[in-house]
């Protein structure tokens, strides 16, 4: 900052000082002026460590999760996605559809027009399209048997013995004052979403979800024939913006691995990120 100081004389010292960097004294000058840069203090403190109780960020969860809106939003909707099978793209899809959002949820998705690619690995073909759909139109706050529960559908009691709340970091964006809190599940769980949240204590709104989980057995896939699915990982992201005093969804992204069984015994490995 720039400032002028009118009243002193030449011959006055001034002392500059702020809290955590080391002060300066200046000797005034006739029609002199200074550029003061002030390095900053050693530490003095030994480290300190503050613990309290988290039960404040249950609090902060359940008032973000009710601060959603009822206003119904239609917009194009914008689809990429891309499959590889044991490392080679076996599928490859862009659409464009009309699209029905409600708040943090997707109510309504209709193709407009589009184009997808499927190609054969070791004479086998990979297709996505209806369950990578289902991603989209997934309800977060209620639990759902083709995806692992989270902490949005859960009420304090439940939300407390099921998940352990931690603030990992706050952050000021814009006007907002944003709270990012890591959600895990009390116990190892292939039912449970690992969960990261991002949210908005100044509207009590929720700005970002991260979900992820890995080996679980809920999930929107099936194979056909006598091929069994193993091992399955899951990650979403959802991103939020604030219209007004509502929000809505802005990006959905996704991925997921799986590895199967096939006829002739030999395990497949598949890719998806869109």
């Amino acid at each position: 900052c720039a400032l002028v100081l009118p009243e002193n004389k030449p011959g006055d010292t001034l002392q500059i000082s702020y809290i955590g960097y080391q002060s300066q004294k200046k000797v005034v000058q006739a029609s002199a002026s200074w550029t003061i840069a002030l390095r900053p203090s050693p530490p003095t403190l030994d480290e300190v460590v503050i613990t309290t109780d988290n039960d404040y960020l249950y609090d902060l969860l359940l008032k973000a999760k009710r601060n959603g809106t009822d206003e119904i939003v239609k917009a194009k909707t914008y689809f990429f996605l891309e499959t590889y099978l044991d490392g080679q793209m076996s599928e490859l899809i862009e659409a464009y559809y009309n699209g029905q959002y409600e708040g943090y949820k997707v109510t309504d998705l209709n193709i407009k027009k589009g184009r997808i690619g499927v190609k054969s690995v070791n004479q086998k073909y990979f297709v996505s399209t209806e369950s990578s759909k289902i991603f989209l139109l997934h309800n977060i706050f209620l639990s759902d048997p083709l995806f692992p529960d989270n902490p949005l559908i859960f009420g304090r009691k439940k939300l407390k013995k099921s998940y352990d709340l931690s603030l990992e970091e706050i952050f000021m964006e814009g006007e907002s004052r944003i709270y990012i809190i890591d959600c895990v599940p009390r116990e190892a769980s292939k039912e449970l979403f690992t969960t990261r949240l991002w949210l908005d204590m100044t509207h009590e709104q929720i700005r970002k979800i991260n979900f992820r989980v890995n080996q679980t057995y809920r999930h929107p896939f099936d194979l056909l024939g006598d091929e069994k699915i193993g091992h399955v990982s899951m990650n979403i992201t959802r991103n939020y913006q604030r219209t007004g005093e509502n929000v809505n969804l802005e990006t959905i992204d996704f991925s997921y691995d799986l590895t199967y069984m096939g006829r002739e015994g030999m395990q497949n490995a598949a890719r998806t990120t869109a």
